[in-house]
């Protein structure tokens, strides 16, 4: 299971909220940085935003920690996606 360091950012909080800018996710065992953006022309730039939602939220696969996933972030990608 991977340990990802997980933090999103969006155009409001929760219930405001429209559209992801970025999803980025650090594993904890690789030290690997992983961006997703919703403008694929940012360097550094690991996918789309889905990719991400996919690479960090993916159930049983994923460990997630972050300051506030539960208020935040967990139910933006709920809502958004």
């Amino acid at each position: 299971m991977r340990q990802l360091v997980i933090d999103t950012e969006s155009d409001g909080l929760v219930d405001e909220a429209t559209q992801f800018h970025c999803i980025v996710a650090k594993d904890i065992s690789t030290k690997g940085r992983y961006e997703f953006y919703g403008d694929e022309t940012v360097v550094g730039h690991h996918g789309s935003i889905t990719c991400g939602v996919d690479y960090a939220f993916t159930p049983g696969d994923v460990l997630p920690i972050g300051h506030n996933l539960i208020g935040h972030d967990i139910p933006l990608v709920e809502k958004l996606t």
